[in-house]
């Protein structure tokens, strides 16, 4: 909801046009902001849409963003552990695309939140395989799997 906010403000202010090639990409996940919250969001995204009509029509949108400013979600401890599970494992996997040896301390965080993600720990050790074959170790010698 605060991306389609973002958004809707700039083409307020600003020319928009379309491009041809991917500027970014997205992983989506069921373990997503927007999964989790999804009530919470589809209100944020009424609220935005409504805001966003009301600065068309030169009226305030003052009461619309009081609406908003009461939406919080409910989140327990646990949530916001896993949840930070997803942060650490996109930067991790950013950053091993890019053949980054910094990966391996996002990949860690995010075994430490969620040791039982298979996909996480194979990820984790391919990358540590890479950096093992840039430093020039053989897989069997390499002291960075500790």
């Amino acid at each position: 909801a605060q991306d389609c906010d973002l958004w809707s403000r700039m083409i307020e202010k600003s020319r928009v046009d379309v491009v041809g090639e991917v500027l970014t990409h997205s992983i989506f996940s069921n373990e997503g902001i927007s999964v989790h919250f999804r009530e919470q969001q589809l209100a944020l995204k009424t609220l935005v849409a409504e805001a966003a009509a009301l600065r068309a029509c030169n009226q305030s949108e003052e009461e619309v963003l009081e609406e908003v400013s009461a939406i919080r979600p409910n989140v327990h401890h646990a949530e916001r552990r896993t949840s930070n599970f997803g942060g650490n494992y996109f930067i991790a996997r950013c950053l091993s695309d890019q053949g980054s040896v910094h990966a391996r301390k996002y990949w860690k965080r995010a075994l430490a939140l969620k040791p039982w993600s298979f996909k996480s720990w194979f990820q984790y050790l391919v990358g540590l395989m890479l950096v093992c074959k840039v430093l020039g170790y053989q897989f069997y010698h390499c002291n960075a799997l500790s």
